[in-house]
């Protein structure tokens, strides 16, 4: 008994792609890849990890407060706690500026915000595609940038958020505990 036309038509086509498929190079969506919020902070461009994030806002009213640290914005409520907004720009000493518009939440335990000026979207790069900036050839970055990621032709720096979020700790620490009067 032999077999309809097309069921060997299509058995043979089947085989042909399974024998290519070992052929070809690597398919690259089996590539690993990083997922990273592009944004701008005092006009410079940066990427962020998405899984150091534990949220984004835009347009949140912010209260000012008084104190000792120039970085700390103030104080904002989302999801019925407060948690204190520092400007990102200051933090990676870029010349004092208006605080962002937009708000990125780091930590779930103790969260603070960071203030920063622009989101320019969402990234996926291939983890080929992110080194230390030294493999990358460019002018030194700040201490808060271990790594760049290439956007196009284009190095661009990934902030280390626990190493922003360490140096916040520090300067609240330096502040000492608060003397009641």
């Amino acid at each position: 008994m032999t077999e309809p036309t097309g069921v060997s038509a299509r058995v043979e086509e089947l085989r042909r792609a399974f024998d290519r498929a070992f052929a070809e190079a690597p398919d690259a969506r089996n590539e690993p890849t990083e997922d990273l919020l592009a944004i701008r902070v005092a006009g410079k461009a940066y990427a962020v990890r998405m899984a150091e994030i534990s949220g984004l806002a835009v347009d949140r009213r912010i209260v000012p407060v008084p104190g000792s640290l120039p970085e700390l914005v103030g104080l904002v409520g989302v999801s019925g706690r407060i948690r204190p907004v520092y400007d990102l720009g200051a933090l990676l000493g870029a010349p004092a500026e208006e605080p962002g518009r937009w708000l990125l939440f780091l930590g779930r335990a103790d969260p603070v915000a960071l203030a920063f000026s622009q989101l320019d979207g969402r990234l996926r790069a291939a983890q080929r595609d992110v080194a230390p900036p030294q493999a990358e050839g460019t002018e030194a970055w700040s201490k808060h940038v271990l790594e760049v990621v290439r956007i196009g032709s284009a190095p661009c720096p990934i902030l280390n958020l626990a190493s922003i979020r360490e140096a916040i700790e520090q300067r609240v620490r330096a502040l000492g505990p608060r003397q009641e009067r």
